[in-house]
């Protein structure tokens, strides 16, 4: 890797900024090679990271529904129509407490959105799957140095495999609000694990932009909970037995037998007992890979003993048991799945640095892993874009063409048509 000084920093910065705006889904190529050719400063770096993250979010800014029954992203569009039409914050928070509404900041941040552009409705998907992607991306970024990565150009790897592979697109634009709390829980954890702070305070704001975060505190504790690493093997016994326990069920039985609860909780919990999970074998594989990677860096912590690596174990056991206990059911398993790329993503980082790669016996493992991961995500973006289906999608009205074509202008042009 070649060191640059300041003024050629700032000259690339420049340079790669003009290329963004010819071409975002490009420049995403460019990017990627400056980081893995040049030592960067890290505000340098994560400004790269934010113009490929935006790259994505700009994709996102052309979602429609082109299925017969709508996507959730005509329902975010209405909502966010009708935040355009409160009259005051005041109106907002009043409108948002009658409906009981859990996830605050979400709306919150929706609500000047709106106000701010009431006629672009696109800016929703955009800011968000926007903070999906940096959030990920800065989540690996952080914990190149405990994944015995020393070179950016493993950094180059994790953001590309992220793109292609671990975060799933289609997911992204359709479960908004789980997938970018997820993206910014994964952001605290990694920040407890390298001890750098204010990690409690972006739990709170995952939480606030999604409630579903608050089943994934276990995973935040678990970093400095002696209790927690006390009890890990029972704790691993008790969630495999969970598993095969519909968790809805359960939780739907207490609720329901407990006057203090409305019944609107149970009637919640019941929506999705028998909920049809499209491609679960994809799921399943999936999961699977993900418990291969923790079995192998389970093997690694034992042979080399490192404090470190064990947190880092424990953190992904814990994350683990969260997946296994909600495996029966399907509409649980499927979202936490989908959302489950920071954790998944950082556990095969620090498979990557395992040993030098030109002479790395997880070879065959890579390969397997890395081209399950990418045909999982392209076949899962194939079938949510098909127009035959009953559920459907489409970004810049699915044209790989316009993808090399279009330039940042051409982007905040196209215009959502909402029926």
């Amino acid at each position: 890797m070649l060191a640059i000084n300041y003024k050629a920093q700032i000259f690339l910065v420049i340079l790669i900024l003009i290329i963004w705006c010819i071409n975002p889904f490009l420049s995403i190529a460019a990017i990627l090679c400056v980081i893995a050719r040049f030592m960067l400063n890290g505000g340098v770096v994560k400004f790269f990271l934010l113009l490929i993250a935006l790259s994505v979010g700009l994709i996102s800014y052309t979602t429609k529904s082109i299925s017969q029954e709508e996507t959730d992203i005509n329902r975010y569009y209405f909502v966010y129509q009708s935040f355009a039409n409160v009259g005051s914050f005041r109106d907002f928070v009043f409108a948002i407490f009658l409906e009981g509404e859990v996830n605050p900041l979400f709306q919150s941040i929706n609500f000047l959105l709106a106000k701010t552009f009431p006629e672009n409705p696109q800016m929703l998907p955009l800011f968000w799957v926007t903070i999906t992607y940096y959030f990920s991306f800065i989540t690996y970024y952080i914990l190149l140095d405990i994944c015995d990565i020393d070179e950016k150009r493993r950094m180059v790897f994790a953001v590309a495999i992220a793109l292609v592979g671990v975060i799933y697109f289609g997911r992204t634009t359709e479960s908004i609000k789980q997938c970018s709390s997820a993206a910014i829980f994964g952001y605290a954890v990694a920040r407890a694990i390298m001890k750098k702070g204010k990690g409690s305070l972006f739990v709170v704001i995952a939480i606030l932009v999604h409630i579903s975060s608050i089943i994934l505190l276990p995973i935040y504790w678990s970093v400095n909970s002696k209790f927690i690493r006390r009890h890990l093997k029972i704790i691993f016994i008790f969630c495999f037995l969970a598993s095969f326990i519909d968790l809805n069920k359960f939780i739907a039985l207490i609720v329901n037998n407990v006057p203090i609860f409305p019944a609107a909780i149970t009637d919640k919990l019941l929506t999705y007992e028998d909920y049809n999970v499209p491609s679960s074998i994809r799921l399943l594989i999936t999961f699977f890979i993900y418990a291969i990677l923790i079995g192998l860096l389970a093997w690694h912590y034992y042979k080399k003993k490192n404090e470190r690596d064990k947190t880092f174990l424990i953190v992904q056991v814990v994350a683990f048991c969260i997946l296994l206990i909600n495996k029966s059911n399907a509409h649980n398993f499927m979202r936490y799945i989908y959302s489950y790329f920071p954790f998944i993503g950082m556990a095969y980082l620090k498979f990557s640095g395992f040993n030098n790669w030109k002479k790395n016996e997880y070879m065959v493992l890579h390969f397997v892993f890395i081209s399950f991961l990418i045909y999982s995500n392209i076949s899962y973006l194939l079938y949510f874009t098909d127009a035959a289906g009953n559920y459907a999608n489409s970004y810049l009205d699915n044209s790989v063409r316009n993808l090399f074509i279009y330039n940042v202008v051409d982007y905040l042009n196209y215009k959502v048509v909402i029926q």
